[in-house]
């Protein structure tokens, strides 16, 4: 089953703590930071936000928040105090895109650091070291959506392998998966890391492609009207000069990512969050 799999990574492959079940048991620790990350941790539209994403447990001196994602481009009326409040008592605030970092200014008067998502930090090679990843010798087309893909993702998949006559791959379905490869953590960068072509409308299958130097193309959602979700990935893709990756059928497009300069790109904006990480850090520690 799925859940054994991620059990299993974060069991043996993670370290961490027990599992602490109180205020208390977490200051016990004696930590010199605390730092909360990434991804949608801040959801600006959600109903209960959560004092926890916002480190509220700690002392305020050793916050740090290093690319959390508010999901939105905006922050609705009924959640502006709150989440104003809770921003005003972090000392060192990053976030993962632009459109973060002018809420961070609109509600808080702030400025803030915009750092690439963790998952970015580490290199390509990194990745591989670290867990171990496999090399496959099969031609095949990834398609990694979190829901059903859209016409358009559909007409693409389609074109692409008629073009390539590759096999097409769904990590979350139960067809067509590779022999070998399983559908936890580690599985699903065995299949990025060794696909022709990545197709996907998720954060994170991009990250990965872009990390792995993947062909892709990145797609809206399906299962959601509110376009503003894309913001995660259209400010990527516009830092790393290929938003043309961006919701579209031209397959032409796929064959025209230039990885030296991405690669470039990247080094350089893991310089500055890894920085940005450091001097905070350094700063609560002085």
């Amino acid at each position: 089953p799925k859940w054994y799999r991620f059990e299993d990574f974060l069991n043996n492959t993670l370290p961490k703590t027990e599992r602490l079940f109180s205020i208390e048991s977490i200051n016990n620790l004696g930590l010199d930071v605390v730092i909360c990350g990434s991804d949608q941790i801040w959801n600006s539209t959600s109903y209960y936000v959560d004092p926890f994403y916002y480190l509220r447990f700690a002392p305020k001196e050793k916050r740090i928040a290093y690319a959390p994602s508010f999901g939105r481009t905006y922050v609705p009326n009924y959640n502006k105090n709150k989440i104003s409040k809770y921003l005003n008592e972090i000392n060192h605030i990053s976030v993962r895109e632009t459109t973060g970092k002018d809420i961070v200014k609109e509600i808080t008067d702030k400025e803030c650091t915009v750092c690439l998502d963790p998952t970015l930090l580490l290199n390509k090679s990194d990745w591989e070291n670290s867990f171990n990843l496999k090399r496959i010798n099969k031609n095949y087309i990834f398609c990694y959506f979190l829901d059903k893909p859209t016409e358009k993702a559909k007409k693409t998949i389609e074109i692409l392998a008629k073009k390539t006559k590759c096999q097409v791959c769904y990590i979350n379905t139960s067809e067509n998966k590779l022999e070998g490869i399983d559908g936890g953590p580690i599985g699903f960068l065995n299949y990025i890391l060794n696909a022709q072509y990545v197709l996907t409308d998720s954060f994170h299958g991009v990250a990965f492609s872009v990390n792995f130097n993947k062909k892709f193309i990145v797609f809206d959602r399906a299962y959601t009207t509110e376009k503003t979700q894309s913001t995660r990935i259209t400010s990527l893709l516009e830092k790393l000069n290929i938003s043309f990756l961006f919701d579209t059928t031209n397959i032409k497009n796929i064959d025209s990512i230039d990885y030296q300069k991405v690669n470039s790109i990247l080094q350089e904006e893991r310089k500055k969050s890894l920085e940005y990480l450091s001097t905070s850090i350094r700063s609560i520690n002085k």
